[in-house]
């Protein structure tokens, strides 16, 4: 997994001039070409670095529950077999996602998402309307400024009906 934009790039062109030496692998090298090499940034780690997940982990953790709990290490020959397996893995993760549920427990990220949101939902209206005087004196500001030499002031603007719809529906 490279981290590096410009080295990634070397080493997929490095990738395909090795694809292109051999006649079996030039079929894949133009498939691979005309699906992959367009959509770098869909599936590229050095562009995904900073998305905090990659994705193939919990698909190969999913895979091996499946190959070594399920199917006890076996492959499977047999379609049926398969289905009825890929059924109970499901029926399994549903029933421990309803007991998750149930028990309330809350994850880290949701615990401090909500704890940020009462600390948001604690402003006093006057700091409100303190950030609210703020905002226009940066839009006056920012008027000032000509578009072309690429500056901008931006200010969040908190609006009151926002709150009354984040509390009225419960967010986060």
């Amino acid at each position: 997994m490279e981290t590096e934009e410009e080295a990634f790039y070397i080493m997929l062109q490095e990738a395909l001039k090795n694809f292109n030496e051999t006649d079996e692998f030039r079929e894949f090298k133009n498939y691979f070409e005309h699906v992959y090499c367009k959509r770098t940034e869909a599936w590229a780690y050095c562009h995904r670095k900073w998305l905090g997940i990659n994705t193939n982990m919990h698909i190969e953790s999913m895979h091996r529950t499946i190959k070594y709990v399920y199917l006890q290490g076996k492959k499977v020959k047999r379609l049926d077999r398969a289905l009825f397996y890929l059924m109970k893995f499901v029926r399994d993760r549903v029933f421990d996602r309803l007991i998750c549920l149930e028990k309330g427990k809350i994850s880290s990220k949701i615990a401090q998402l909500r704890k940020r949101h009462k600390v948001v939902q604690k402003l006093t209206s006057l700091c409100i309307r303190k950030n609210e005087e703020e905002c226009r004196n940066l839009n006056e500001i920012n008027s000032a400024v000509p578009e072309d030499e690429g500056l901008s002031v931006h200010s969040p603007i908190v609006d009151e009906e926002e709150m009354v719809i984040c509390e009225d529906r419960k967010f986060l």
